[in-house]
C-alpha cells in the first residue's frame, strides 16, 4: 500500500511546515506528532519544487475507503439514525489515514459513504459517542447535520440512561454506587486513575450473576469520562476481565459491552456481546434483565 505521495508546489513556501499548515490545514500539534524530522519540516520550497509527504498527513480529514477486521452490523435504521453494533477490536474512528478497522471506513466500504458527509470536518462524522477499541456494543450514527448538532448540544440532558454489561474479576456486591475523581496520566494522557482533584465520575451497578470468582454486572453510567467504567471498577477491586491495562486477568477480549441507550424516550439496545456466553448465560439473563434496570 502506498504510504506517501509526491506533490509539486506552484508557489514558494519558506518551509515545508508552512505548506502543511496552509494547504492541508494541519495544526502545529499534528505536525509535531508526525514522524517528519525537524530538518525536513524546515526545508524551504521554491515554486515548482516537488516534495513527498505521508498520506496520513495530507489525507488526515479523509476516510480510508477500505475495511479489514471484525465486521460491524446494523441493528436498526430509521430516517434519523443508524444503530450499529461495534465488535471488540474495532476503532470507533480512524486513528490515522491508513487501513485500520474503524466504523467510518466500514461505512465507506459497504456503500454508505454518503453518511460520511454528516459533520464532515470532524473525525467522528455522525457518530454520537465513542467506545474504546476493546469495548463492543451499541453506537448511534446521526444521518443529518441537524440531528447531530441538536443531540450533541444537549448530550447530557438527552442521553441520561446508559447501560453497559461487564464481566469482572472477583465476587462483587449485589449492588453499589461509585463516585470518584479521575485524572489522566501516562503518555499523552492516555491513561486514567483515581486521584484528587479531578473530574467527578459516577456510576452504579447491580450484579446479575456470579460464577468461578467472576461476576456479571449491569452498569448504569451517569457521567462519560474516558476509561471511566474500567478505572472505577478496578479501583474497588473488580477489574474487567481482559483489561490487563487496569489489572484485569488476561482473556480473549475486554469483557465490556455497551448494551443500551435511552434517547428522547426511545430505547436502543445491542444484545450481541461476543464471548460473554462463554462465562454466563447472557442470552437467558437478557430475558429478565429489564427488571434489574437501575
Amino acid at each position: 500500500m502506498q504510504t506517501d505521495i509526491e506533490f509539486c508546489v506552484l508557489t514558494k513556501f519558506s518551509q515545508v511546515s508552512d505548506l502543511l499548515k496552509s494547504v492541508f490545514n494541519l495544526s502545529g500539534q499534528q505536525i509535531k506528532k508526525s514522524a517528519l524530522s525537524k530538518n525536513f519540516l524546515e526545508r524551504p520550497l521554491e515554486a515548482r519544487a516537488t516534495v513527498r509527504l505521508p498520506l496520513s498527513l495530507t489525507n488526515h480529514r479523509e476516510i480510508y475507503p477500505l475495511y479489514e477486521g471484525p465486521l460491524p452490523s446494523v441493528i436498526e435504521e430509521t430516517s434519523e439514525f443508524l444503530a450499529i453494533h461495534k465488535p471488540a477490536g474495532v476503532h470507533t474512528v480512524s486513528q490515522d489515514y491508513h487501513l485500520d478497522a474503524n466504523l467510518c471506513s466500514w461505512l465507506a466500504s459497504c456503500g454508505r459513504a454518503a453518511l460520511l458527509r454528516v459533520n464532515a470536518e470532524a473525525a467522528d462524522r455522525g457518530l454520537l459517542w465513542r467506545l474504546d477499541r476493546e469495548t463492543s456494543g451499541l453506537i448511534l450514527y446521526a444521518k443529518s447535520d441537524t440531528i447531530y448538532s441538536s443531540l450533541r448540544a444537549n448530550f447530557l440532558n438527552i442521553f441520561r440512561r446508559k447501560y453497559y454489561l461487564a464481566v469482572v474479576d472477583g465476587t462483587s456486591r449485589d449492588q453499589d454506587s461509585l463516585s470518584h475523581e479521575l485524572i489522566s496520566y501516562g503518555p499523552r494522557g492516555s491513561l486514567m486513575k483515581v486521584s484528587s482533584p479531578g473530574a467527578v465520575a459516577t456510576l452504579s451497578y447491580v450484579t446479575l450473576a456470579r460464577k468461578d470468582q467472576r461476576s456479571l454486572l449491569l452498569v448504569k453510567l451517569d457521567t462519560g469520562h474516558r476509561h471511566q467504567i474500567r478505572v472505577q471498577l478496578a479501583h474497588v477491586g473488580h477489574p474487567i476481565l481482559g483489561d490487563t491495562l487496569y489489572g484485569g486477568s488476561p482473556a480473549e477480549r475486554l469483557y465490556l459491552h455497551c448494551w443500551r441507550y435511552e434517547v428522547q424516550g426511545r430505547v436502543w439496545q445491542d444484545d450481541e456481546a461476543e464471548l460473554f456466553n462463554d462465562f454466563f448465560d447472557l442470552h437467558g439473563l437478557l430475558q429478565v434483565i429489564h427488571d434489574k434496570l437501575i
